[in-house]
């Protein structure tokens, strides 16, 4: 007797410390949504095992940028759709293809494209893992992760379980989901935080750079800003070494309040605006000094994405883009 039940405690253990081990290294590469407070989201690097809040779609994107892993063409074709296991939850970059960025999720290692912020967005909608506070906070935040800041986008997952640690008693609420592929109960999708007032400062904008006049290849570097308002005068921007014959994309997911709205842009040399992927306001042509112009239009309420495409010739180099709301 005595030696049947100490097999059958041998046979528990592995289950035990299974369940045990599901945080925090089992979420690597994960990304994590607060089901207790607001429906933030939070990208753990696979490497560090710490936590990158994510934000905002243009957020998000930014931060999976800079946190991608260059890769070959050849060694990206090789693949064919599946990644190999080393790199679930890493976000990779073709360098050798515009710098086109994609999301390994670690459970089916399939890989999701990231062409622009929307596309950030989605894959957290999607692959977010709803966990408790307690539980997040076992995750250390990294050092180099933004701030938590208003407004936000909030995301709650869909079809997704809160992972929890498990306890000694099964009837507590901090019990571990027996999956992370289970479906969580909650029908919510989608919630957003409402403004009294819009204006240009209600998003943040990924910034690329790039040494050509066209936007072309790949950018020579990024970074975030929360305005577009830039005077370079006749100095190089700090992405960039050259003066001259340069362009900036700047691309944002913005909130509005319902309304018309005056767009405003001043530029030297050239510029397009783009709200919801309409080009409506531009003059791309070589200007020999700042110019300003002005649109107005309707826009309904929530987000909407912004994207501004600016060059510089010669000479002077600034660019500001900025909409009120029409009283």
């Amino acid at each position: 007797m005595k030696k049947y039940l100490i097999f059958a405690i041998l046979l528990l253990l592995p289950i035990f410390f299974a369940k045990a081990d599901t945080t925090p290294s089992q979420l690597k590469g994960r990304i994590l949504l607060q089901v207790e407070s607001h429906g933030e989201a939070w990208y753990v690097n696979p490497i560090s095992g710490n936590r990158f809040y994510l934000g905002r779609p243009a957020d998000a994107f930014a931060l999976m940028r800079s946190q991608g892993l260059g890769i070959s063409n050849k060694n990206f074709d090789s693949f064919n759709g599946l990644a190999q296991k080393n790199l679930g939850g890493r976000f990779l970059i073709k360098v050798e293809d515009s710098g086109k960025a994609y999301y390994v999720n670690p459970v089916d290692l399939k890989m999701y494209y990231l062409g622009k912020p929307t596309d950030a967005y989605d894959v957290m909608k999607r692959f977010g893992l709803g966990i408790t506070n307690a539980n997040l906070g076992k995750i250390a935040v990294d050092g180099k992760s933004a701030a938590i800041t208003a407004p936000v986008i909030i995301v709650k997952p869909v079809e997704q379980p809160v992972v929890t640690t498990p306890e000694t008693s099964a009837t507590t609420t901090d019990n571990v989901a027996t999956s992370t592929d289970d479906v969580a109960t909650s029908t919510d999708e989608i919630a957003t935080t409402t403004e009294t007032v819009a204006t240009s400062t209600d998003c943040q904008f990924l910034v690329e750079y790039f040494d050509n006049k066209t936007l072309f290849g790949a950018p020579f570097s990024t970074t975030t800003a929360n305005i577009i308002n830039e005077d370079w005068s006749t100095l190089a921007p700090d992405g960039l070494t050259k003066v001259d014959r340069f362009s900036v994309r700047y691309t944002g997911r913005c909130y509005f309040v319902g309304g018309d709205y005056t767009f405003k842009a001043s530029f030297d040399d050239a510029i397009k605006v783009y709200l919801d992927d309409e080009n409506f306001l531009q003059s791309w042509i070589d200007n020999a000094r700042v110019r300003t112009i002005y649109r107005d239009r309707p826009v309904t309420e929530g987000y909407h994405d912004v994207k501004v495409e600016y060059y510089e010739n010669t000479g002077n180099a600034e660019v500001s883009v900025d909409w009120s709301l029409i009283q």
